[in-house]
């Protein structure tokens, strides 16, 4: 599959064209883009997103819920075959975060990627930082 390369929040353009994302980069937008939805946000599947507000910058959080949300999220994302790890670090600062690793199948066959993940919960504000790590 072909899709819109939307990571940095925007359309990217590459040369004045309209810049594509496909294989195993385009399983992984559209991880981040799941993971970066609070739950209920997008009007067409309110299903979608994670419930950042209500259950991760809490005032006692359950890592295990935590972990148990993000992973179901990205393993409910199309092209993705399997979870293979994540792990998690919430700090009282109200940060979030993790690093995982999923098998995903693309075009091209099957890829390993891993990602870090940063997300700050500031002045009533989800903010997401990325770090992609890489496709093995």
């Amino acid at each position: 599959m072909i899709d819109l390369d939307l990571l940095d929040g925007d359309i990217a353009l590459v040369h004045g064209d309209i810049a594509l994302v496909t294989g195993p980069d385009e399983i992984r937008q559209r991880v981040l883009l799941r993971l970066r939805r609070q739950l209920g946000e997008w009007a067409y599947d309110t299903t979608l997103g994670v419930p950042w507000i209500e259950q991760v910058f809490v005032r006692n959080p359950d890592l295990g819920v935590i972990r148990a949300l993000l992973v179901r999220e990205i393993a409910n994302t199309s092209g993705v075959l399997e979870v293979r790890s994540l792990e998690l670090t919430l700090t009282a600062g109200r940060e979030l975060s993790f690093t995982w690793s999923a098998l995903v199948l693309a075009d091209n066959g099957e890829s390993v990627f891993t990602d870090s993940s940063l997300v700050d919960f500031d002045n009533g504000e989800l903010q997401f930082i990325i770090e992609p790590l890489g496709v093995i």
